[in-house]
């Protein structure tokens, strides 16, 4: 038998709507998840998807694209219900891949989460409203080889200096709305 090793629901909001309730159900190695503009969350639901996903152990792609906070009145918010969703990815040991473009939600706090993700070798937080006082956190992210950091707000230089910080020694490849970096 053929297990399932992709499950992507995106653009349907039956994410929003028990889509995590069946996920223990499907009990099945997955490999990628794409819950790409499923729709905005309520803090709750999203909370409740991250620890479910938190438990998918063989995850190695997440992509929760365009998956919204809005309802929370504000950044600060938004960032630490983001940061508390990240944190719940932490026990999956093979996670290689997130992307969380377009959430809207990302600030100094979620940035700092992503750092107890490990095996991350690509993230891509473009669209999100990090600015420059998010950049010496991403320099925590040891083991990246790939950052994509359009339209955030970080500035050129900034952007510069991280994609040639010693802090960074994996980091080959950081897209930005300026130009492209990429080490050899």
């Amino acid at each position: 038998a053929k297990a399932l090793k992709v499950f992507d629901i995106s653009e349907n909001p039956l994410f929003l709507h028990g889509a995590a309730n069946v996920w223990p159900e499907i009990n099945a190695p997955l490999q990628r998840v794409v819950l790409n503009k499923t729709g905005d969350l309520d803090e709750m639901s999203a909370l409740h998807a991250f620890e479910t996903l938190g438990k998918v152990e063989t995850l190695r792609s997440l992509d929760i694209s365009g998956c919204r906070l809005r309802h929370l009145a504000s950044a600060q918010a938004r960032d630490a219900t983001a940061a508390e969703c990240i944190r719940a990815l932490s026990t999956l040991p093979d996670l290689k891949h997130l992307s969380l473009r377009k959430n809207d939600a990302l600030g100094p706090l979620s940035v700092a989460a992503l750092a107890e993700l490990p095996s991350l070798r690509s993230l891509d937080v473009s669209h999100n409203p990090l600015g420059n006082a998010s950049a010496p956190l991403l320099q925590q992210l040891k083991s990246l080889h790939r950052i994509n950091l359009y339209n955030t707000g970080i500035d050129q230089q900034t952007i510069f200096n991280l994609a040639h910080s010693k802090e960074t020694p994996e980091l080959r490849e950081v897209w930005s709305s300026f130009c492209d970096f990429k080490r050899s």
